[in-house]
Formats: structure tokens, C-alpha cells, sequence
């Protein structure tokens, strides 16, 4: 499969939550922001947008972020990520 690299910026509290995150797991922030983001697409997230505007003046966008969900106690064996130690590299 082939894959395209994308730059992105975070604000610095951002990006320390994904380091602590990763560290506690023992793999890099790449490979957790691949995961997260390879998972999000793959079990149906979405995102919706619309016009924002008040009283009458655009002011941009209105956007709502549908994460995929699940509840943790009905847990299927398919939702597990399982990944080897030479993804994690």
C-alpha cells in the first residue's frame, strides 16, 4: 500500500499530550498519529461542516467532528489494534 507524508503543526500542549501518550506506550508520536488517524478513517469517522454565521455576517465554519465510537464494555475482538514490533520501529 502506499502511503503519502503530510507536515502538521500542533499547539506545544498538543503535542506533549501525544508525547506523554506515546511514551507511556512505548512507541513514537508518528506512529501514534498514523494509528489514530489510519483507525479514524478506516471505522467510519467523518467530519461535517457548514456555514457559521451571526446575524446575518459570515464568520467562517462550523465543524463537528464525529469520532468513531464504541463502548469499552462491548468491546469486539476487531477493534483491538494489534501491531508487531517492527511497525512500532
Amino acid at each position: 500500500m502506499s502511503q503519502k507524508t503530510f507536515t502538521v503543526d500542533l499547539p506545544e500542549h498538543v503535542a506533549e499530550r501525544f508525547e506523554q501518550i506515546s511514551q507511556k506506550n512505548g512507541f513514537s508520536v508518528p506512529k501514534l498519529l498514523n494509528l489514530i488517524l489510519k483507525k479514524f478513517v478506516e471505522w467510519d469517522g467523518d467530519i461535517y461542516s457548514g456555514d457559521w454565521k451571526e446575524g446575518g455576517v459570515e464568520m467562517g465554519k462550523k465543524i463537528v467532528i464525529d469520532w468513531p465510537h464504541f463502548p469499552s464494555t462491548t468491546l469486539k475482538p476487531d477493534r483491538i489494534i494489534r501491531v508487531t514490533n517492527e511497525e512500532l520501529r
